[in-house]
């Protein structure tokens, strides 16, 4: 989809990172610039950073892979549970999961045709770690001792700036321009980097 429009603080920013020879770029935001999937766009509120869509548009697994799922009658939607190990077959192969019901604490075996650890950096690695077997003691597809190893977090700092006029309209969705300009490749014995972006 085509990005939003620009905002009045993108157009001073966009201003001030060619005066430093900065490319810059609209951000991808998951977000529908255009009615789809039965979803409107984006009306621009500026509520996207720790708040839920008022018109759907933001785009997360609650309102799209999860429904298309639903839809096909092929799968159930279990809330109140916490996977806690994947369980796997002499082969090795995922068939399914031992999940919790955070309610009353049973323990319950879901059996799959199909297991998709979907669960972030964090608790993915956990869930493979704590799933571990005879033929995989160190927890599933860790033969290298990697697995939940080498995670980073990110790291916020901010600057601010005054200046004479309105540089703010308050048109949504909130981060509307970045430069990728520092995010690897930053020579010698540098390591870090990231992404500047207006939030």
């Amino acid at each position: 989809m085509p990005a939003q429009p620009s905002t009045r603080e993108a157009d001073v920013l966009r201003k001030g990172a060619e005066a430093l020879r900065l490319s810059t770029g609209p951000v991808p935001l998951l977000l529908n610039s255009r009615p789809r999937d039965g979803r409107a766009a984006c009306v621009r509120c500026g509520e996207c950073v720790g708040f839920g869509c008022p018109v759907d548009a933001r785009a997360g697994a609650h309102n799209t892979v999860i429904l298309l799922a639903l839809k096909t009658g092929l799968c159930r939607l279990v809330s109140g549970h916490r996977a806690q190990r994947v369980l796997v077959d002499g082969t090795g192969r995922a068939t399914g999961a031992v999940v919790r019901d955070m309610d009353t604490g049973a323990r319950v075996e879901v059996r799959a045709g199909a297991v998709v650890l979907a669960a972030g950096a964090i608790e993915t690695a956990r869930l493979l770690l704590a799933s571990a077997t005879d033929k995989a003691p160190e927890g599933l597809g860790n033969r290298s001792g990697q697995v939940g190893r080498h995670l980073q977090g990110h790291n916020y700092t901010g600057a601010f700036g005054s200046f004479e006029e309105p540089v703010q309209d308050l048109q949504g969705p909130g981060v509307s321009i970045a430069t990728c300009d520092y995010m690897h490749d930053l020579g010698g014995d540098v390591v870090g980097g990231g992404v500047l972006a207006n939030e």
